[in-house]
Formats: C-alpha cells, sequence, structure tokens
C-alpha cells in the first residue's frame, strides 16, 4: 500500500510509473543505493533547516523538546542520520522507544486538531478548498512553529 501510495504521488512530480522501480523489493533496494551515494547530499543549509525545524520555538515546548529531535532521527535511515548530524544512541533509542508508546496510547484519544501538526491540517482544509485556519490552528501553530500561520 505504501509503495503503491508513492507511485501516485511521484506522478505529481511528473515522475512515469516507468521510471519508478516495479516491485517494492526493487524499491527497497533502490532506496537502501540511495542513503549512500552521492547523489543525496546533506549540506550545512540543510543541516541547519533541519536544526530549525526540530527545534520548538516556543519556550513551552522546552521539556519535549528532545523528542522533536529524536522522532524524525529514529526514523531516518543511519547514513541520512549521520549525514545531518543527528545523535542517536542508546539513550535516544530509549525516548524514542518511550515516546512511541506514549504516542500509541494517547493520541487516539485526542481530538483531530491535537492530533496532528499545524501545517498538516492547515494543509487539508486547503485541500477542502477551506481558507484560513481555525482558533485552535492558530494557536496550536503559535506553539508549534513561533508563528500563527504557515506560510
Amino acid at each position: 500500500t505504501y509503495y503503491r501510495e508513492t507511485k501516485r504521488f511521484a506522478l505529481l512530480f511528473g515522475i512515469t510509473n516507468d521510471s519508478l522501480p516495479e516491485r517494492w523489493d526493487d524499491f527497497l533496494h533502490y532506496n537502501r543505493a540511495q542513503w549512500t551515494s552521492r547523489e543525496i547530499v546533506v549540506t550545512k543549509t540543510a543541516r541547519r533547516l533541519a536544526h530549525e525545524i526540530l527545534t520548538p520555538p516556543d519556550p513551552l515546548f522546552a521539556p519535549i523538546s528532545d523528542r522533536f529531535r529524536i522522532v524524525p532521527s529514529a526514523l531516518l535511515p543511519a547514513p541520512v542520520r549521520e549525514a545531518f548530524e543527528l545523535p542517536y544512541g542508546s539513550a535516544e533509542e530509549r525516548t524514542f522507544e518511550r515516546t512511541v508508546s506514549l504516542l500509541q496510547r494517547v493520541l487516539p484519544r485526542l481530538p483531530r486538531r491535537l492530533r496532528y501538526v499545524p501545517p498538516y491540517l492547515d494543509a487539508t482544509r486547503r485541500l477542502e478548498g477551506r481558507t484560513g485556519n481555525d482558533p485552535v490552528g492558530r494557536l496550536m501553530n503559535h506553539l508549534y512553529l513561533g508563528r500563527m500561520r504557515v506560510e
């Protein structure tokens, strides 16, 4: 399912099905080869942007800011994570496992507005033809991004 969905997404960027690996295993092989190829390059600017994205601007989030860095770090392939110079050792792995366990219990019980990050909710609203965001969305954007709107 995931691979079929990524194929549809690739079409949005003008990549035809003929250009994509046919089977999931072929895709995995291609993907793993890209992680260590010279085609993917993490620049100084990319590392700076990653730091900005993974560091919540609002001090309210300071107690959980490590999780903002650790969860995405854990989900990246090791060669890409290393290229971004994101620390990930046994302490981060334990934090990631505890965070996933907590999220699995808590997220399903939260209202939709709190379950998803504000930029996702804004994008969903735009796709549905709704403009702007609601007051909760503006507050969440402010807390998550340090500003009320996603530009």
